[in-house]
């Protein structure tokens, strides 16, 4: 049997390849006298074409497992190339944007912040985490955008985390948007273009508030606990508590002023932050972003309760 194109590199996974792949041949082939059964190799490859991943060879549990859609890095997901963004974005998270637009569902009052049916919501999930061809359904409208906030906190590291708590907290006091926005700039490939995308679909909602009754505060109640794990703290110290609501607080305001600040970049068509050294614009100083709404601060939005919404999975 030939090597594996494609082999773990991690010894732990190797072995048990090889441990499945002996129990498979044993139950195949009869035991003979004088044949040596213990040196098996996997035939295996993993390849990714266009965003999209590929495999042969492995066990189906782990084919399954990179269908599952939530709970992976965004590195494993099947994604696209969406204009406006440096990096792909996973392809489930474009396809719910697109169903909810072609259902009006970003003119329904209430949307991102009404929980969905919860059996509906889990077969829909599951439908999804099948590789079934869920775009054939017909979910209701509550239940892509809910699934969309689903997919950013099952994350395994929520994208926030990788900003510093108290670097967002001093841009919070300061009331300084450059900072808020720097601290933006700062997140890495491919998490900050699925955020800017996140920024871009609450733009989107935002935008028809007549309707829906959706500000740039109230998108970023429902989206912020998504994007960020509270540390663990004891109910019973008074201390440990107004910390936690506090950081909670911290990175709500600080995503209003992201979804403002790219409400503006969007009515001025100024361009994005690309890392790209191919980029074929310039980005402009954050200091010429001229303001035209009134700054948000922690004083004039309502304190989010920890753990609201309740977790639909």
């Amino acid at each position: 049997m030939q090597d594996a194109n494609v082999t773990p590199k991690d010894s732990k996974l190797r072995k048990h390849f090889q441990r499945l792949k002996l129990k498979q041949t044993l139950k195949k082939t009869p035991q003979k006298a004088g044949v040596d059964v213990t040196d098996v190799k996997l035939n295996s490859s993993i390849t990714v074409h266009d965003g999209h991943i590929n495999t042969s060879g492995l066990p189906q549990q782990w084919q399954q497992a990179l269908k599952a859609t939530f709970g992976l890095p965004p590195q494993l997901c099947t994604v696209s190339k969406v204009p406006g963004y440096f990096s792909r974005i996973p392809c489930v998270l474009e396809d719910m944007k697109l169903m909810l637009r072609n259902k009006d569902g970003f003119k329904s009052e209430g949307i991102f912040r009404l929980a969905p049916d919860k059996s509906s919501f889990d077969n829909f999930k599951a439908a999804i985490s099948s590789g079934s061809d869920y775009k054939n359904l017909n979910p209701d409208i509550n239940c892509m955008a809910n699934l969309i906030k689903v997919w950013f906190r099952d994350l395994p590291v929520p994208i926030l985390q990788m900003t510093k708590a108290s670097e967002v907290a001093a841009a919070v006091r300061a009331n300084s948007e450059e900072d808020i926005v720097e601290i933006f700039l700062g997140i890495p490939e491919p998490h900050k273009s699925i955020l800017l995308w996140l920024l871009d679909v609450c733009v989107e909602v935002v935008s028809y508030s007549e309707y829906n009754r959706m500000s740039s505060k109230a998108m970023a109640i429902v989206v912020a606990p998504n994007l960020y794990k509270t540390p663990a703290f004891d109910p019973t110290d008074m201390n440990s508590s107004l910390a936690a609501i506090q950081l909670s607080k911290d990175y709500t305001v600080f995503c209003t002023m992201l979804i403002a600040w790219r409400v503006r970049m969007h009515a001025e068509s100024l361009p994005v932050h690309n890392n790209s050294s191919t980029a074929t614009h310039s980005e402009p100083k954050i200091s010429e972003y001229k303001a035209s709404e009134p700054k948000i601060s922690e004083n004039n939005i309502s304190e989010p309760r920890i753990a609201s919404e309740p977790k639909i999975s």
